[in-house]
């Protein structure tokens, strides 16, 4: 029985480390927005700061400081995108225009889905 829980232990071990952990992570993001339920950011607007088409790491960064200030920095999108950024540096340079939460977490959904396809 043990050395079927160490095989089991080892498998799993040795499979993880096969997945990208960058990967992994743009998973998670790409699940927990997909469980938003956009009716609930109507009222909410944001600095319109990323360019959807490019989507990079920044971007991603741009995104933890857009969700930490509206939902706080312990939500998990939020814990999410900061752990995906890592140690990415980015400044909100705001041109004025907003758009609703609802429309930008959308928005970054599809950024999400770009960057996964882009990098594997």
């Amino acid at each position: 029985m043990k050395a079927v829980i160490l095989l089991s232990i080892s498998l799993l071990l040795v499979s993880t480390k096969s997945i990208p952990i960058k990967k992994i992570q743009l998973k998670e993001i790409h699940d927990e927005l997909s469980k938003r339920d956009p009716k609930i950011f109507t009222h909410d607007f944001v600095p319109d700061v990323i360019i959807y088409n490019n989507c990079t790491k920044e971007d991603v960064c741009k995104a933890w400081n857009i969700t930490s200030e509206v939902l706080g920095p312990t939500a998990n999108i939020s814990r999410l995108f900061r752990a995906y950024a890592e140690e990415t540096h980015c400044t909100l340079k705001h041109n004025g225009k907003r758009l609703q939460m609802k429309e930008f977490l959308e928005r970054m959904t599809r950024c999400v889905e770009k960057i996964y396809s882009e990098r594997h």
